[in-house]
């Protein structure tokens, strides 16, 4: 019944199992002018689909959206010249390598919106020095079980471009690094930050960075960590962020940030990120220690006794437990910040309960600072993504 219309057909699904879809694809093997949408898939959970290069005689010239879930093909196909949005899920391992993506990406050059779900391979069989550029992405989105940078290496990511990254980490390996490219310099998109959230929960681990040229998200999620390196976990993406410019950051929020223990402070992590934030107006504390943060933002305590972040205007803390609230040292800290000239214009912070007593709060504001201080409203930990 279809076959006759092949060639006025504006869009295709075909959902069934395996050997279903392998014997219907034989008779469309004719061109269509017109498809704009094909989706194929296989609803079998253990078989894919095997699709040959003859549908539609490779020549899918008016194709704009194409998903395929579960399917083995040999990529390219040729006359992808229209195709603006392509999405792979459950690639068997070993099917599909880097090359053929590579060559893919070159034949659909106005790609717009690309999803990988578990389909990367996690070694490259392409030359080092290849790299194909994608100069109307938008969005990149890449799921995989396991951490690897074996795509990125190869694609330039335009200037615009939002890049999302999801894994889940098995292990104590050194999370951030793997997953992302080689040369940052690929990452046209985030050659400038402004805005830097970090979520750090035990389990789960966020980066999102945003900017004029575009944003980079990672989000990971930890499974049998043990608790002796939760902390070095947590220190390691803090550090990571060393593969960035953060010069130019305005905007730093981190959330569940919490060292081993109270009287414990990692100051490395912390320290080494503010000291690159030249331009830092804003620093959001939400239910973490802050002492660590505090330390380094006290001209004092810092290492080479200079005054991080000399533009930080703005402190926010949401505390959710008083245990990890350290009243003393943020006294300590504004008091210093200005005498050093560097003075905060505005405290705020939000607790479950009273964690200020009055005079302290009156004592901040002999600092030059406005403080704002709000009992009973709990804080969110949710960092969205986008």
């Amino acid at each position: 019944m279809v076959v006759p219309h092949i060639s006025r057909l504006r869009s295709l699904s075909i959902d069934g199992r395996p050997n279903v879809v392998e014997n219907i694809t034989p008779y469309i093997s004719c061109p269509t002018p017109l498809l704009r949408e094909l989706t194929i898939k296989s609803i079998c959970r253990s078989t894919p689909v095997v699709l040959e290069g003859t549908l539609f005689n490779g020549d899918l010239s008016s194709l704009r959206e194409l998903t395929l879930d579960k399917v083995i093909t040999h990529l390219p196909w040729k006359n992808l010249s229209q195709l603006t949005n392509f999405t792979l899920s459950r690639v068997p391992r070993g099917t599909i390598s880097i090359t053929q993506f590579l060559d893919f990406f070159t034949n659909a050059h106005r790609l717009r919106d690309i999803q990988l779900n578990d389909s990367i391979p996690t070694v490259s069989n392409a030359p080092p020095g290849r790299v194909v550029s994608l100069p109307c992405l938008e969005s990149l989105v890449i799921s995989a079980g396991a951490t690897h940078s074996a795509l990125l290496n190869h694609l330039s990511i335009p200037v615009g471009a939002s890049l999302l990254q999801r894994f889940c980490f098995h292990g104590d390996d050194s999370p951030l690094p793997d997953f992302l490219p080689k040369s940052v310099g690929n990452l046209k998109n985030v050659s400038s930050i402004t805005s830097v959230n970090l979520y750090l929960d035990v389990a789960q681990k966020r980066v999102r960075l945003d900017g004029p040229s575009g944003r980079l998200c990672m989000d990971g999620y930890w499974t049998d960590i043990r608790d002796t390196t939760t902390s070095d976990f947590e220190g390691r993406v803090l550090r990571s962020l060393s593969y960035f410019v953060l010069s130019g950051t305005q905007r730093l929020a981190i959330a569940a940030y919490q060292p081993p223990k109270v009287d414990e402070t990692d100051e490395s992590a912390p320290y080494y990120i503010l000291l690159r934030m030249d331009d830092l107006c804003t620093l959001t504390l939400n239910q973490c220690n802050n002492l660590p943060f505090i330390f380094a933002l006290n001209p004092v305590q810092t290492r080479s006794k200079r005054t991080l972040c000399p533009k930080l205007e703005e402190l926010i803390l949401y505390i959710r437990d008083p245990e990890f609230f350290n009243n003393r040292e943020l006294m300590t800290m504004a008091k210093e910040r200005a005498s050093a000239g560097k003075k905060l214009s505005s405290i705020t912070i939000v607790g479950p309960s009273r964690l200020m007593p009055r005079k302290s709060i009156f004592d901040l504001t002999k600092y030059g600072t406005s403080v704002h201080y709000r009992v009973g409203e709990m804080p969110t930990i949710v960092l969205k993504m986008g």
